[in-house]
């Protein structure tokens, strides 16, 4: 975890919030982390909604997810059965989104344990989650930056609300971006080796232009490091660099 501050509670009525600080995203990112933001409130407000209908912490009985898990409410969605052995947590159900986002798999996913699935750079935020809303029994919020072994940077907000002794129902999301200093992802020699013979081969046929040269290579479906398509900026850059 990148992010080391000590966190403190922040409690809203009945509510328990576990702040974690983020790291300042760029313009460009802050409605997409609104619309995040959103999906964890969402969570919360179905929990919310259960409890009062019942007038006491909703079961998973009560809740009463069925086989919404493949509905789109569910996406961000999940129910994990605790263990105190971290490792042995299960996830019951899990939506499409938070299993692709978790790296768990892009379907909705039922009965898989937690931890030998998912990379480890998660452990801390779902075990303190999972821990915390089933002492608290309240909703728990946690939100902040992972550092990924690529060098960048995922920038999350979830929330977990107990639904009986050892479950807890939440929801997941995150962006990945490239830090501040644009320090990670930049053209490396393996990069380079890899698509300056296509590009040479591209010009062999007899395309000259830089604009055409990228749209010949995003025909063949190749990416930037960056994993965006190319631009004549890009087949500049990358030359330039091959040429040093």
């Amino acid at each position: 975890m990148c992010c080391r501050a000590v966190r403190k509670p922040v409690f809203f009525g009945t509510t328990m919030a576990l702040i974690v600080p983020a790291v300042l995203p760029p313009h460009e990112d802050i409605l997409k982390l609104q619309r995040e933001r959103r999906q964890a409130e969402r969570a919360v407000a179905y929990w919310e909604q259960k409890a009062a209908q019942v007038q006491s912490r909703p079961t998973l009985t009560q809740l009463d997810p069925g086989e919404t898990i493949d509905d789109r409410n569910w996406d961000h969605r999940f129910v994990i059965a605790v263990d105190q052995v971290p490792d042995l947590s299960t996830f019951l159900m899990c939506g499409s989104t938070a299993a692709r986002l978790l790296e768990l798999c892009d379907a909705p996913l039922r009965y898989a344990v937690m931890f030998r699935k998912m990379p480890r750079r998660f452990l801390e935020i779902f075990t303190r989650g999972c821990c915390d809303a089933i002492s608290s029994g309240s909703p728990v919020r946690l939100e902040g930056a992972i550092e990924r072994d690529d060098r960048r940077q995922e920038l999350y907000r979830t929330a977990f609300m107990p639904i009986g002794a050892k479950l807890v129902f939440g929801g997941y999301n995150s962006l990945v971006r490239e830090p501040l200093n644009g320090s990670s992802r930049r053209l490396d020699d393996r990069f380079v080796s890899s698509v300056v013979p296509v590009v040479r081969q591209i010009q062999a046929g007899g395309i000259a232009s830089l604009g055409d040269i990228a749209a010949a290579l995003n025909a063949r479906g190749l990416r930037t490091v960056r994993g965006r398509t190319w631009t004549s900026a890009a087949v500049r850059t990358l030359l330039l660099h091959a040429s040093k």
